[in-house]
């Protein structure tokens, strides 16, 4: 999907549910003794831990080959994915080259889409939804009742219903129906709404993250680009606009390091991956080759 100028790049996808939110071969299938129900910084620790494998995994390729070079990435999140994304972001330059992985990798850019980074207790469905996500003993209840569900309905009857309840496509009905069918995939997504309501506050991220002109850490600062929905409702249109104010890009001279806040024009929803999944593709494109032309500019190949 690249354009021309870029073809020659190597780019590899590397993506991962969150913890527990479907059953992996080998891993908690049933049977199996699942995994702990993790909360918000649970899940941060096990996205690094996997992006860190991984890392570890193309670098060992590459010395068998013989291509040894520092992996420079690109990281990107949805959501809450891209709360996690920026925690991902300051561990790894608060430690700089604390580790070996980290030394042979160079994070050079963050893509947050439809991001909940600050106060989702404010955006409307926090303050919908946020009094029921706090029942004692809810997360277990809902997950025996849908554990009832897929032990009376065949899962493909529960795809059937997913599919004319919601009105999603044959492939998100399909993701969907494998959650409700997980081992502990509703409990943990229940507790981590209501973990994500207790942390995601305040702007929690300093300079050094955002972008300074002199970085403290003496690390480069990646180019970091924040796309927000028009009507999201799981941000508030005003904690999303004073983030802009406080730290996006203004197009004043001199601050190119600030981060690019964009705000989607198009009214594409929250969870546009249901039907807007091509076009937020195309989007996300021109994200990584901006990004990548950018740090072509500053470091070179």
């Amino acid at each position: 999907m690249l354009g021309d100028s870029l073809s020659q790049q190597t780019i590899d996808i590397y993506g991962h549910s969150l913890a527990n939110f479907i059953d992996e071969p080998g891993g908690t299938g049933k049977g199996q003794a699942p995994k702990e129900i993790l909360g918000l910084q649970g899940q941060i620790s096990h996205v690094e831990g996997l992006l860190l494998q991984y890392i570890d995994n193309v670098n060992e390729n590459a010395q068998i080959e013989g291509k040894v070079k520092q992996l420079k990435v690109v990281i990107t999140g949805h959501s809450v994915g891209a709360y996690i994304g920026l925690e991902v972001l300051k561990r790894w330059r608060e430690r700089g080259t604390g580790k070996e992985s980290e030394n042979k990798v160079c994070v050079v850019g963050f893509i947050g889409l439809w991001p909940t980074v600050t106060w989702i207790g404010k955006s409307p469905n926090g303050i919908r939804f946020g009094w029921l996500a706090q029942l004692p003993g809810l997360p277990q209840i809902l997950a025996t009742l849908a554990k009832f569900l897929t032990i009376v309905l065949p899962q493909q009857v529960l795809y059937i219903l997913v599919k004319l309840i919601t009105g999603m496509t044959d492939k998100a009905a399909k993701v969907t129906t494998e959650f409700i069918c997980s081992t502990r995939g509703v409990e943990q997504a229940l507790y981590m709404a209501h973990d994500e309501l207790l942390q995601i506050t305040e702007d929690r991220w300093d300079e050094d993250l955002w972008g300074t002109a002199v970085p403290k850490s003496g690390i480069i600062s990646p180019k970091l680009i924040l796309y927000f929905g028009k009507q999201d409702h799981w941000v508030a249109n005003h904690t999303r606009d004073e983030l802009i104010a406080a730290r996006a890009y203004r197009n004043r001279g001199g601050e190119d390091w600030k981060p690019k806040m964009l705000v989607d024009d198009a009214e594409i929803p929250h969870s546009f991956c249901i039907h807007h999944n091509l076009t937020v593709a195309e989007k996300v494109k021109g994200f990584i080759e901006e990004i990548i032309a950018a740090d072509q500019a500053q470091c070179g190949p």
